[in-house]
């Protein structure tokens, strides 16, 4: 009889262990990490933001570019510091690009209450299994745009054409500069930003 009077506490005292770890979590992301809820001057309850924009490389070439970031506070091998906040994934196209996939590993520096100019850091890489034309892009949050450049890094992938380098070839490109302002919106807007360049987005 004590059994069995024992295991509905002992379900209710599991119970109140997970409600009390959510709640821990939720508040531990209000004290510690605000911004992730407020990212590029909008309400991102769902700690996720997602935008579209037209990278102009300084050879003139133009490509379409969507990121899809999501707040995270796990490791991972391909962040600058050993460790990020931000993943995700993202889509490129261009004048000689179907759209290529990306995932993505970044980190906000320094943010707090927002994220609004604070500088950023994303690294852009390719699946294993597809096509490696990774790069990596810099900036930060002005107000509900996001601003960012290459660092020349695009070049080590790309030909002045806007074609993809073959492998072992891109470190020796030229370091090309491309700028980006991304604006919040979904993958239909990025995908009609492709086909105002001509090109497919899949």
């Amino acid at each position: 009889m004590a059994n069995e009077q024992g295991r509905p506490a002992a379900k209710l005292g599991c119970l109140g262990t997970i409600v009390l770890g959510i709640v821990g979590a939720i508040v531990s992301l209000f004290v510690f990490t605000p911004w992730a809820l407020h990212m590029g001057s909008r309400l991102t309850p769902g700690m996720r933001w997602h935008g579209y924009g037209k990278m102009h490389s300084s050879y003139g070439v133009d490509y379409g570019l969507f990121l899809d970031l999501y707040f995270s506070g796990s490791s991972s091998r391909h962040s600058a510091a050993g460790s990020s906040n931000l993943n995700g994934s993202a889509m490129l196209c261009g004048p000689k690009l179907e759209g290529h996939k990306y995932r993505l590993s970044g980190t906000v520096y320094g943010a707090w209450l927002n994220a609004d100019g604070k500088r950023m850091v994303l690294h852009l890489y390719s699946p294993q299994d597809g096509q490696k034309l990774d790069f990596t892009l810099e900036g930060a949050w002005d107000g509900q745009q996001l601003v960012m450049n290459d660092r020349g890094s695009l070049a080590s992938e790309f030909n002045q054409d806007g074609s993809p380098r073959g492998v072992g070839v891109g470190m020796y490109g030229p370091k090309e500069k491309a700028d980006v302002t991304l604006e919040y919106g979904s993958q239909s807007d990025f995908e009609t930003i492709c086909r105002k360049l001509g090109v497919s987005s899949r």
